[in-house]
């Protein structure tokens, strides 16, 4: 019985190593030759679908098409839903994400402008190890315009739940 337990162990261990060995389900055309890109429309399709099948940084590069950081179709909303799942998975791409999201938040002609959300998905950025101890993304001067000290404090004592799966 506990052999038993150590195989099932070992193989659901195995899956995720298969699944980086699997053929991606799709390719981009003449990938060597040219730069892949959001406006053409069947790497945008292709991105996509890797998306949907768990590549991080295809999740992580859609998000930033649909909100309009890199050239491609716009879909604020939806781009926001992608780069929230990045932000909480914890993975390389996840504090990246947190910026992004924030900068959404923060765009004045955004109809997304929320300073609250834009100042706590970038606390929780700069929290991030590739950002912490650094002056990036805060202070920002937007922001601190905006904010008060004290609720700077509430923000960034609420901050956290935004990561909660919902």
């Amino acid at each position: 019985m506990r052999v038993h337990s150590y195989i099932i162990a070992f193989i659901l261990a195995a899956i995720p190593v298969i699944a980086l060995c699997a053929d991606p389900v799709c390719e981009f055309e003449n990938p060597e030759s040219r730069r892949i890109s959001g406006d053409n429309p069947s790497d945008f399709a292709c991105i996509k679908l890797r998306a949907a099948a768990g590549d991080e940084f295809q999740q992580y590069y859609l998000g930033l098409i649909l909100i309009g950081q890199i050239p491609g179709p716009t879909n604020i909303q939806e781009g926001l839903a992608v780069l929230k799942e990045v932000a909480r998975r914890n993975n390389k791409y996840s504090a990246d994400a947190m910026r992004s999201i924030g900068g959404v938040y923060k765009q004045s002609n955004a109809t997304h402008k929320n300073y609250a959300l834009a100042y706590q998905w970038l606390y929780l950025a700069s929290q991030q190890p590739p950002f912490k101890g650094t002056a990036h993304p805060l202070p920002d001067e937007q922001l601190n315009a905006e904010i008060t000290p004290e609720r700077m404090m509430e923000l960034e004592r609420s901050a956290p739940s935004l990561l909660q799966e919902r």
